[in-house]
């Protein structure tokens, strides 16, 4: 059963609304004050998921790989570092390799990435 909570309308401000069906699974709402239809949006991707796409990208790893290891669309991937750069955001922590290798490991298309997260751990380069 779904917590009872003050949804926000996103055009007014208004706390004051009402359910309004449901659109492919998701609750809708609609404002008592304005009349707009809203849902609220949940976080799709998580935060370590950017932290790991942005750390590959600096080591050199194509959108398009880094799409296939973490099943994200690759230009899902490319949206985010561009975000990130526009935002000039240098908050995000770049991961370990150690890390991001033992987690290209654990995924079922991440053999031929770990075999270069490796060759780059041997190396001990830094990144671009």
């Amino acid at each position: 059963m779904e917590e009872f909570k003050k949804k926000t309308c996103r055009k007014c401000g208004s706390q004051e609304n009402v359910k309004w069906g449901k659109r492919n699974g998701v609750q809708c709402h609609r404002c008592k004050q304005c009349g707009f239809q809203f849902t609220i949006e949940v976080e799709r991707r998580a935060r370590v998921d950017e932290c790991r796409a942005i750390t590959l990208h600096a080591w050199g790893f194509s959108f398009r790989a880094i799409g296939k290891l973490m099943s994200y669309h690759h230009t899902a991937i490319m949206r985010w570092i561009n975000e990130r750069a526009a935002k000039n955001d240098d908050n995000l922590p770049l991961i370990d390799l150690e890390e991001l290798y033992n987690f290209a490991m654990s995924q079922k298309k991440g053999k031929e990435i770990a075999a270069k997260i490796e060759l780059l751990m041997k190396s001990q380069v830094n990144p671009v």
